[in-house]
């Protein structure tokens, strides 16, 4: 059996419905975790309870505004135009502070991109040891992340009155999956597997 194997079982709900289980834990034992995590907006809100001080840098806020990272509207969720443009704008790194701010900007945009993981895992390859050493293999995984970026596909809005599509692939490098309705995306989900 393959250790990306995630056994799922049906377990009968007091009304008759059935709910769908999987045990994922020989999965997560072989998952690197994320390197550079982006905490979520409501655990960020929920930490300053209590903050006596809190700091802002007033050029990458924006208060009250109508669109922020993504664009939604009744076609579905898209990236936002000026993000896709400064990623495929984005200069070849030379410095592991310009690995961890791209990376930072694309991981935003992760759920837009098949096989994010994979393709993110080799430019930040270059950064292992605390040393930055840039390689040809990075160079295409960073051209093939600006080619993604550009050709995002609009997501569609969940419809929970509908059925969903759940399609996934594994191999020795990492695992992914894609969440569909009515044969549209709805969120990309990517993770790499330890060494």
């Amino acid at each position: 059996m393959s250790p990306c194997a995630v056994p799922a079982i049906f377990v009968p709900k007091h009304d008759g419905l059935f709910q769908m289980c999987m045990d994922s834990r020989a999965v997560n034992k072989i998952t690197i975790k994320y390197q550079f995590p982006i905490p979520r907006f409501d655990d960020l809100l929920d930490q300053l309870n209590g903050a006596m001080k809190l700091y802002a840098n007033g050029k990458k806020c924006h208060f009250l505004a109508q669109e922020v990272g993504y664009i939604i509207s009744g076609n579905g969720i898209r990236m936002k135009e000026s993000k896709i443009e400064t990623i495929t704008n984005w200069p070849i790194p030379s410095t592991i502070h310009e690995i961890r701010s791209l990376h930072g900007l694309a991981s935003f945009y992760h759920r837009f991109i098949k096989n994010f993981s994979t393709v993110i895992a080799l430019v930040t390859e270059c950064m292992k040891g605390g040393r930055f050493k840039w390689t040809e293999e990075a160079t295409t995984a960073f051209n093939t992340l600006k080619d993604k970026v550009t050709h995002a596909p609009i997501l569609a809005l969940p419809n929970l009155n509908e059925v969903f599509q759940v399609e996934y692939d594994a191999s020795g490098v990492g695992i992914g999956g894609v969440l569909s309705q009515n044969k549209r995306p709805v969120v990309y989900f990517s993770e790499n597997l330890m060494k």
